[in-house]
């Protein structure tokens, strides 16, 4: 059913109550549910603006539908045996075969096409499934929930606006029910909310405490990188074809690879996290990552089978082939590891968070209070929200900044820091700059998180190991500093 497109203003009269109607389902404590002809409608309303009135319509919907979100949350993170998943099922179905709530004004010929649609299916809990994560993510990625890594949920009161809001059940409980839908549902709400989620406080300890879980979790994210692949290569036309398009499941699938690569590193137990899974995880990378075109999308699979291939020992021989072929030829001709450095000090350049590791608020925190971020006047890469930040981290914890601020003014001297990449990467090479002081800078700059002050010069060790595999011709009587 296609949607059209309606001014905000007369379809917030409509969303309010029906979101109502299917949150007094979804609160019975004897086994939440609900009506999913009201739920898609829901979603029709939600939906049928474009640009500034679609985000309004999900702000309303996070103002004034908390109670219908939450209870989202809950019924997603329920973990159920077959039993009572059959039992879920048919409770949905009861109630979606008796609904009488009429939408009003704007779509009020869907529901009952939708009534009859939910009502026969054999098994809706997928579909079910779908819907509730479409809204969860349309409220992440507009409200920029757990954006670039912050935790902070506090957003002038919208929801979520607390952990239990998203986790109701606590990180440890919620794990099952989310790796499962994620091995399950192949659509790119599941993969967008479960990237967000990792940010969550609490999600990753809880996966290191619990190898299981672990374990299911970067299997099911296996699972989707095989899935978008047969996906792509189905003799079935595009066109007729349901669910996300590729290049979208793609994109999603790479914020999850990044989350799960950065999450990892910052607790200095890479290797711990991928223990088991390394060869199933780079096959999986290898059959799906030459199916996108766009270089933003492909480096954060690459940057994992780098991560992999640095921390767990594995030679360059027993890399597949696809990813050896792509690391060390690259996408571009000019993919080397000076532009891995390049990249890495953007990335530090544009991040909105304190870099100070006991801080970590973000830049968003400090609009609220008429603030901004300040960068360091040396290297002018990492920020800080305040100069007591900055002097903390400038001389203390296991990477203090005075350091990193120094390697980074010594690549400055010599190379031009405002060149675009491939020149950046010239320049570099031009100057014979040491594989050994890139590394040192890229653990400087995201290091800072990780374990404990002896694993250090092994993560630095991981580090430039990974960037020789892209950069055998290093000079190797460079800058360098000790």
């Amino acid at each position: 059913m296609s949607a059209t497109v309606v001014s905000y203003h007369r379809i917030r009269p409509h969303m309010d109550p029906l979101a109502r109607s299917i949150a007094v389902d979804m609160a019975d404590p004897g086994g939440p549910s609900f009506c999913m002809a009201c739920a898609d409608c829901l979603l029709r309303l939600v939906a049928t603006a474009d640009g500034r009135e679609y985000k309004l319509n999900v702000r309303r919907m996070r103002t004034n539908c908390r109670e219908f979100l939450s209870g989202a949350m809950y019924i997603l993170t329920a973990d159920h045996t077959p039993e009572s998943r059959a039992a879920l099922e048919a409770r949905m179905q009861a109630i979606t075969a008796i609904c009488t709530f009429e939408p009003q004004g704007i779509l009020p010929e869907a529901h009952p096409v939708f009534q009859e649609r939910y009502s026969t299916l054999e098994s809706p809990l997928e579909d079910m499934v779908e819907l509730l994560y479409e809204f969860v993510s349309k409220c992440f990625v507009i409200g920029k929930i757990f954006a670039e890594g912050s935790s902070s949920l506090d957003r002038h009161g919208l929801w979520p606006a607390t952990q239990s809001d998203v986790l109701p059940r606590g990180p440890a409980r919620s794990l099952p029910a989310l790796t499962y839908w994620l091995d399950t549902v192949f659509n790119a709400g599941v993969v967008a909310v479960t990237s967000s989620l990792l940010y969550c406080p609490g999600v990753l300890p809880a996966l290191f405490e619990d190898e299981n879980a672990r374990k299911k979790l970067l299997r099911a994210f296996c699972h989707q990188l095989r899935a978008a692949a047969s996906y792509h290569n189905s003799p079935v036309p595009e066109n007729q074809r349901g669910g996300d398009d590729v290049g979208l499941r793609l994109e999603v699938l790479s914020k999850l690879a990044d989350c799960l690569c950065t999450g990892a590193s910052r607790t200095g137990q890479f290797t711990d996290f991928v223990r088991g899974v390394e060869a199933e995880m780079l096959d999986a990378i290898s059959v799906a990552t030459p199916l996108s075109e766009d270089y933003a999308t492909r480096m954060p699979f690459e940057k994992m089978a780098l991560s992999i291939y640095g921390h767990c020992g594995i030679q360059p021989d027993s890399l597949p082939p696809s990813i050896r072929d792509q690391v060390i030829s690259g996408y571009t001709p000019y993919f080397d590891s000076y532009t891995v450095l390049y990249s890495n000090i953007a990335q530090a350049t544009e991040r909105r968070i304190c870099a100070d590791p006991a801080c970590n608020r973000s830049q968003y925190d400090l609009q609220l209070e008429g603030r901004r971020l300040l960068a360091c006047g040396g290297c002018k890469v990492l920020k800080y929200c305040t100069r007591e930040c900055q002097k903390q981290h400038w001389k203390t914890g296991i990477r203090p900044h005075r350091s990193t601020c120094a390697n980074l003014q010594d690549v400055f001297r010599v190379v031009d820091r405002t060149l675009a990449i491939k020149e950046f990467s010239d320049q570099c090479r031009a100057s014979r700059i040491q594989i050994s002081l890139a590394a040192r800078i890229i653990d400087g700059l995201f290091g800072d998180r990780i374990g404990k002050p002896n694993e250090v010069e092994e993560n630095i060790r991981v580090i430039a190991r990974a960037l020789r595999l892209i950069h055998p011709e290093h000079a190797p009587n460079g800058i360098a500093r000790t």
